[in-house]
């Protein structure tokens, strides 16, 4: 049964006939091209109905105002098997082989699904073009789920090749059963004739995904019924054994009649920072068990068949169920189901009804009053919604947000759904947790939690708080390892700062500010905190835990200089972080993958950047604030499989250019778009609002905006948002 072993091969590239993608390549050989078989033109032909392209979209407008998930594939069900079509051939080692062809002219892509699907042992099916210029990796007895069900990636182009090779003697234990043909009218990216998903989108490669790299891989594109597609995320539970539970939006249209049906396509990923393109669909997986859903908070719950292979590194997003409104937020997506992009905003959420503006409202979504760097588009839906802490906190509903709309985003409200069906699955050792943070079950070597940092305020001359913080350092590698800790500002003391671990230990160590912060100026200073493994590098992690937790930023009063793959130096006059602060005079810290590795050892650090009061900060002069900030960005071996399995990591049982006009009812929901005087809409004032004394401030000064070319230009005015 496939719930009783990981998946070990891959599945088929490309969604879309597009430019920017790879070829499609195939991924297991089939017997056609190594036996002596009839010539193709002599196979049965099944010839599926041809979609009208220009009418499905039409139709896909009245279903995006319906609120209904984006189409990419036309259903046609059908009923064929080896017993009533194709072509059945014996080759020689005492094998059978059946083919069936099927076509659609036109078609973009065609995938399948197979409502009856049990393979004997020894046999095996692939699906190919017709050409053999794509194809799906083998499904074997190893893909027998107990729905018994079967869908497939797809296969570019309007022809395929269904061929199954099977011992003589096990051909009657076959059972197979095609039950729809899904007909591809367009790729992922090619929504409602739009080419490509906005061009202010934000790729997850670029440096202002750096902070973030733990929660990225988190994230997948997924289709339903060959036909829909949407975005969706693991999520951890308080056990923390990678059990493969996957969340998505409920309107996406997962339910217990069709969650065989799942597809989930992981890293499709611009390989470069800008590219908005080039990403790959080759790692994927099939299949799931409906767990929980609930409409008003818009959520879905499944148990996906298997674990993703653990090459693909897959982690297991972490969350918060209190209703608490973030400060600011971050959302992970695939827009317009392109390559997955990364969206900030930097001033405070507020809780309201469904595309409602009053607060509280009914309390079960999220309001993002409107995106700060970035945007979501159709395709969004079911993404997942961060807090600074890099917790879940909802998934996406809807809205009318896009590049050319400074409009709002609603999400359905973790803590919401955590009443109505989230609690039996992600705390099942009823802990009571109310925070969890990302899991990663293959990292390795030198691990460092929590999920936060440390960032202290108070009066000049002190006390400052909070004063201090415990990280615990744990040995998740299989060798000993020495560790020590330092930082590069007198104001910080470290308590329990070098020793050695064996593996599965662990040490804490506390971090402190002193009193010679007392005699610090008024601003904003910072300082290096290091972890090191001064041991050896075989140990460093895979992907490390991120305390930091902070958005990317920028100086105020510098002009961004950026070209795509090159980010200016720290030291240089200048030189400026990528993205925006909500507030001048706050420099927020970057990151910079580049400089994480040193030869030998395993470092986990920010850069420092020390910026003081400026003409236009807004904090007021008797205040200081002090940051202790922490990263590690690194990838590395995946565990062998001995050491997975001796960690439990085994499978449990049932379980995206160019901006485009701005319209409303983008994704779900009516069409009506915002009034411009609708609480927390944009206006702008001479004046500023009172001084800002904390990060909770509910206005915020915002020095620039993000162009349709991708670069960030500095603003010389103030723009102000109400009732945020």
């Amino acid at each position: 049964m496939r719930l009783l072993r990981p998946m070990l091969g891959l599945a088929l590239l490309a969604l879309a006939c597009l430019p920017t993608l790879a070829a499609g390549a195939l991924l297991a050989t089939p017997s056609a091209q190594t036996q002596p078989l009839a010539a193709l033109e002599s196979v049965e032909l099944y010839r599926a109905p041809v979609v009208d392209a220009a009418l499905a979209r039409l139709e896909d407008e009245d279903r995006e105002a319906e609120g209904l998930p984006p189409r990419f594939a036309i259903p046609f069900p059908v009923e064929l098997s080896p017993a009533s079509a194709g072509t059945w051939e014996t080759i020689p080692g005492g094998n059978q082989v059946w083919r069936l062809r099927v076509a659609s002219p036109g078609a973009l892509s065609l995938n399948l699904g197979f409502t009856r699907f049990a393979l004997p042992e020894a046999a095996q099916l692939i699906v190919y073009a017709a050409d053999f210029s794509d194809g799906t990796r083998a499904f074997t007895a190893a893909d027998n789920a107990a729905h018994g069900e079967l869908w497939t990636p797809v296969v570019m182009g309007d022809a395929l090749v269904i061929e199954l090779t099977v011992p003589v003697k096990a051909a009657d234990r076959v059972e197979l059963m095609l039950g729809s043909v899904n007909v591809g009218y367009r790729g992922f990216g090619e929504l409602l004739g739009r080419d490509r998903s906005g061009a202010c989108n934000v790729d997850v490669v670029c440096p202002e995904g750096d902070d973030w790299r733990s929660e990225i891989p988190a994230i997948g594109v997924i289709s339903t019924g060959g036909s829909t597609f949407c975005t969706g995320f693991m999520v951890n539970n308080t056990a923390q054994d990678a059990r493969p539970y996957f969340m998505t939006a409920n309107h996406c249209g997962i339910n217990t009649g069709n969650a065989a049906s799942l597809v989930v396509y992981w890293n499709f990923e611009s390989p470069t920072c800008g590219q908005h393109g080039g990403g790959s669909l080759a790692q994927n997986q099939t299949g799931s068990f409906f767990r929980a859903s609930y409409s008003a908070s818009d959520f879905t719950l499944v148990e996906l068949d298997e674990l993703p292979n653990p090459a693909w590194g897959v982690t297991y997003a972490g969350w918060d169920k209190s209703s608490a409104d973030p400060a600011s937020a971050v959302a992970i997506h695939h827009p317009s189901t392109d390559e997955k992009s990364i969206s900030f905003e930097y001033d405070p959420t507020s809780t309201t009804s469904y595309l409602g503006t009053a607060i509280p409202g009914d309390g079960t979504h999220i309001r993002i009053t409107d995106w700060d760097l970035g945007t979501t588009e159709p395709g969004s839906s079911g993404s997942p919604l961060f807090s600074p802490n890099h917790h879940v906190v909802g998934q996406l509903h809807g809205g009318y947000a896009s590049c050319s709309s400074q409009t709002s985003d609603w999400y359905g409200r973790f803590s919401v759904s955590w009443t109505h069906g989230l609690s039996s699955y992600l705390d099942p050792l009823n802990t009571g947790a109310v925070t969890l943070d990302t899991y990663d079950p293959y990292a390795t070597g030198m691990q460092v939690t929590p999920g936060t940092g440390l960032a202290a305020s108070g009066d000049q001359g002190g006390p400052f708080s909070p004063a201090s913080q415990v990280y615990t350092i744990e040995n998740a590698g299989e060798t000993a390892f020495s560790f020590q800790v330092t930082d590069d500002a007198a104001w910080v003391s470290i308590a329990g700062g070098s020793g050695a671990l064996n593996p599965g230990a662990t040490a804490q160590v506390t971090v402190s500010i002193n009193s010679a912060a007392n005699g610090l100026p008024q601003g904003l200073h910072s300082a290096t905190v290091q972890f090191t493994n001064t041991t050896n590098h075989h140990d460093e992690p895979r992907r490390g835990h991120d305390p930091s937790r902070e958005p990317p930023g920028r100086r105020a009063h510098a002009p961004v200089q950026r070209e795509h793959g090159h980010e200016p130096g720290l030291d240089h006059p200048g030189s400026v972080g990528l993205g925006r602060s909500n507030r001048p005079g706050w420099l927020r810290p970057r990151l910079r993958r580049s400089q994480q590795r040193i030869h030998g050892h395993e470092r986990l650090w920010l850069q420092p950047e020390r910026r003081l009061h400026e003409q236009h900060a807004r904090v007021p002069s008797h205040q200081h604030a002090l940051r202790l900030l922490r990263v590690q960005r690194d990838a590395g071996e995946v565990p062998p499989l001995a050491q997975r399995r001796a960690a439990g990591l085994r499978p449990r049982l049932p379980a995206r250019g160019q901006a485009r006009t701005a319209r409303a009812g983008r994704r779900s929901g009516p069409t009506a778009a915002r009034s411009p005087t609708t609480a927390g809409s944009t206006s702008t004032t001479t004046s500023p609002p009172s001084p800002m004394v904390n990060q909770r401030s509910t206005c915020a000064g915002r020095w620039g905006r993000r162009t349709a070319a991708g670069s960030t230009a500095a603003g010389t005015s103030m723009t102000w948002k109400s009732g945020a």
